[in-house]
């Protein structure tokens, strides 16, 4: 990761008055204050307001759309170098699925014995997420888009499973490092979405809705997009869960400025069954986000780098109450277009 730390003018930076999923005023909201602690590219100091209405953040000020793309300089789809352990992580996980949708997911160990051994010392350790475990059984696997898709984790995924599946990134990084994988990602933007009337059985879409300026117009978008009875997928942070309010600043969900809208659960549940979906809520993993969290928190206040585990983080959440009083960290919806 390169130190080509990017500064905003005062003309590149608009102020925000509003909401950005309930529309009221957040002119009064607590304000908190954090930097760019994940990417090191945006320098100084940064502020998400409080919606005292609904519990969102909003980025203010923000950088507008024609400048924000100087925040992505170092982001993690330019298809940074993986290590050994992710990639025997990957193909462990391909290797379970494909055992357990019996069709074969690249890559997997493709050695029998090897493919078993594996899966049976991991088994206990392997979780597959709900919004994979649908992507497995569907029996009606039509076209499918992952919106954001990065170098397409998840539109390989699919497409081994039967889908007609395509990816769309906005980073021509990502985009090469999925053409490697002979992937069908093209370029474009999440608003592209609003080019497709009726077309796709699943859009899925993680960690991408709290990078957009206009989320209830692009989740107006997406029920326009589907056929009926379609399915969004819906992954992000929640503006409203214990880690956040544990770590302040130093929560991983924030990642000022990239982040300029993060929603609260029942914000972002209500905006959807506004608009004629019906929401399967499957969030869970308070975990998810508390090893980076404490690794930021760590570096800043004490200036050294620490690694937690999951027991570690768990440990310790426990013990200051945190994991009682659990409010997901991560937002996760299945959502179902009402069809008519």
């Amino acid at each position: 990761m390169s130190n080509n730390k990017q500064n905003w003018l005062a003309d590149e930076l608009e102020v925000v008055s509003d909401c950005l999923y309930c529309g009221k005023s957040i002119q009064s909201g607590k304000t908190i204050k954090s930097e760019d602690w994940a990417f090191k590219v945006a320098s100084g100091e940064w502020a998400h307001v409080e919606c005292k209405y609904c519990g969102s953040l909003m980025l203010n000020p923000r950088p507008n759309e024609s400048c924000i793309k100087k925040a992505y300089a170092n982001y993690y789809t330019h298809g940074s170098k993986e290590i050994i352990v992710e990639k025997l992580k990957e193909r462990v996980i391909n290797s379970f699925i494909t055992r357990l949708s019996k069709k074969y997911i690249d890559p997997s160990f493709k050695i029998g014995f090897l493919n078993s051994a594996l899966v049976f010392l991991f088994s206990r350790k392997i979780t597959i997420s709900k919004d994979w475990l649908f992507l497995i059984n569907s029996e009606t696997k039509g076209k499918f888009i992952d919106i954001g898709c990065g170098s397409g984790r998840v539109v390989g995924l699919a497409r081994d499973l039967g889908w007609d599946a395509i990816g769309l990134e906005s980073d021509p990084k990502a985009i090469q490092s999925a053409a490697t994988k002979k992937l069908n990602v093209i370029h474009g933007y999440a608003n592209d979405i609003s080019n497709f009337k009726n077309y796709f059985d699943c859009i899925y879409c993680s960690h991408v809705i709290e990078h957009i300026y206009n989320p209830v117009n692009f989740i107006k978008n997406a029920f326009d997009a589907l056929k009926p009875g379609g399915i969004f997928i819906l992954i992000t942070p929640n503006a409203n869960s214990s880690l956040r309010h544990y770590f302040g600043r130093y929560w991983r969900g924030l990642e000022a400025p990239r982040h300029i809208g993060i929603a609260s659960k029942s914000a972002l549940k209500k905006i959807l069954s506004q608009n004629n979906f019906c929401v399967d809520d499957f969030s869970n993993g308070l975990l998810e986000t508390a090893k980076e969290s404490f690794g930021i928190l760590v570096k800043e206040l004490y200036g050294y780098k620490k690694q937690y585990s999951e027991e570690a983080s768990k440990k310790i959440l426990f013990n200051h109450m945190v994991i009682k009083n659990n409010q997901e960290d991560i937002i996760k919806f299945i959502c179902t277009k009402n069809g008519f």
